[in-house]
Order: C-alpha cells, then structure tokens, then sequence
C-alpha cells in the first residue's frame, strides 16, 4: 500500500500485512489485519483490531488470502491498493490472481490500475494517461472515442497491438463481446 493513497470515509479498510500500519497511520478505522506480518514495523498488533495472522510459510501469498477474505465477506467493489508496487514477482502474481481467480478485484497505486473486463461494455474517461488492453483468453473487443478505436478486433494471449492507447473523447467505451481482457492503465508520461 502506498503513502498517499485514496481516503473514502465510507470505506471499509482491511491491511494486508504492512498495508495495517499505514491504515492506522491515516487514522483510518481498520476492520481486519491480515497477513504473516513479516514486514510490520511495530512487529505487534493492537487489541482492538480483529485481525488474522497467517504463517510465514505457506503456499498462499498474503495478498492472496486478503482476495480471497473480501470476497467471502460480501464485498461487491474491492480495490487493492499498492497492489501494483514494490517487488515485480509480488506485482505478477497479483495481476495473475485477478485474472484467473479473482475478476472482481482491482489492482491500484499512484500511478496505475489494473483491472479484469469480462463481456459486456464500460465506460472509461480520460483520468489515466494510458490504457492498454490484453486478452487472457482469446477474445473480441470494440473501443470507441480512443485514439486508436477498434470494431470486434479479435485479439489472442500473444497480441500486444493493444498497448498504450489513451481516450480521445470525454468518454470512451469498450466492449467485450467474447471472452476476458486485463486492462491496465497508467498516469505514467
């Protein structure tokens, strides 16, 4: 989790490791701590945070466990903040998890979003500087009001000519009519 990240009053917070502290350090309410917390600072947990504490070693990464505990509660709109920073092999198999088991889940930082488009079409607007599109599985999608606009483009795992487009109008749509795209965008100039 980065510093500066979103603060929404009517969020529910849950710290994944040493995402816990920087929680608390916002002054955020904390509705669980999860993790093996191997890189806590304080190295203790307060009392009045209910919290997991997960073993060291293990088959599953924290981040994964934390996905798999805010699906289970309900939650509809889960955003993992710092997801997307840090160690490279941590980052890949974040964008893994949500591609191939958690869809509902999104991957954020300061400077990029990440984020799995099943069938059906959404709206994007031009907040992120870039955007780019991926195909999980072989697909077909439709971009219109993008720099470079697509008309049912199938595109496959090996295409990369989805890279680096960026929303022309004030809003622009995409549309998937087959298959699963992992869409990532970007404030990087």
């Amino acid at each position: 989790m980065a510093e500066d990240f979103p603060i929404d009053q009517n969020a529910d917070y849950m710290g994944v490791d040493a995402g816990f502290e920087k929680i608390l350090n916002a002054g955020l309410p904390c509705i669980l701590a999860m993790g093996d917390f191997d890189s806590l600072q304080s190295k203790s947990l307060p009392d009045s945070v209910r919290s997991v504490v997960l073993p060291v070693r293990k088959d599953e990464t924290d981040g994964q466990m934390a996905m798999a505990e805010a699906v289970k509660l309900g939650y509809s709109s889960i955003i993992f903040w710092g997801a997307l920073s840090g160690r490279l092999d941590h980052t890949y198999a974040n964008l893994r998890l949500i591609s191939w088991h958690y869809p509902q889940v999104i991957l954020q930082d300061e400077h990029n979003r990440a984020q799995v488009l099943l069938k059906g079409a959404c709206e994007f607007d031009k907040c992120w500087k870039h955007i780019s599109f991926f195909a999980l599985e072989n697909s077909e999608i439709s971009l219109t009001g993008f720099e470079y606009d697509l008309d049912h483009a199938k595109i496959s795992q090996k295409d990369i000519f989805t890279v680096s487009n960026s929303v022309k109008e004030k809003t622009a749509e995409v549309i998937v009519h087959s298959g699963r795209i992992l869409c990532i965008q970007s404030r990087h100039t």
